[in-house]
């Protein structure tokens, strides 16, 4: 067991390991705790939002994962997937992701009116203000990661299990190295 555990390749397979489930980990909290804590949600003008109800299917799934940029009301066009938060009927106060049908200026408002692609009726207009930025992508692995996570087998299977591994390989890396040092000092 020495013998393989001192083995070169093992340590970088290990260390390679390591590196790639604690960068994760990192990185994956990293970015949730700065979106969380940050102005808006708001990273670097981009934002990250989880698709709840099926008014965009097929483009968007419930559950999938979306990014979102903010930008200027004069790069919306009609056809664009654009999230707001409504303000009014059943919209208010929620955070919606519709298809722009029609873009108007009106009193020196730009105003804005979308629907989902799976309604049959349009979302009640809203003004620029209210846009929260451009759907830019579906982020297919976050949508994989955060419904493959969601079972729980397989989140104990992905999180507990390599930490396991990497304690036990720890110890047993700790105690082997201890019986060298042991076997030097004699």
């Amino acid at each position: 067991m020495k013998k393989i555990l001192n083995s070169l390749p093992f340590k970088i397979f290990i260390g390679l390991f390591r590196f790639i489930f604690y960068g994760f980990i990192i990185l994956y909290a990293s970015f949730t705790l700065f979106q969380k804590f940050s102005s808006n949600g708001n990273v670097l003008g981009f934002r990250i939002y989880q698709v709840a109800t099926g008014s965009m299917e097929p483009v968007y799934n419930v559950g999938d994962i979306i990014l979102i940029k903010e930008v200027d009301k004069s790069e919306l066009k009609v056809g664009d997937d654009i999230t707001y938060k409504g303000s009014k009927a059943e919209l208010a106060g929620m955070i919606v992701t519709h298809r722009i049908i029609e873009i108007k200026e009106e009193d020196g408002k730009t105003l804005i009116q979308t629907q989902g692609v799976a309604n049959e009726v349009p979302d009640p207009v809203i003004e620029y203000s209210q846009v929260q930025g451009k759907v830019v992508s579906k982020l297919w692995f976050l949508t994989v990661h955060i419904k493959v996570l969601q079972n729980q087998y397989v989140f104990f299977f992905c999180l507990f299990v390599p930490i396991v591994i990497l304690i036990t390989l720890d110890i047993l890396d700790f105690i082997f190295n201890k019986d060298d040092g042991d076997e030097k000092e004699s």
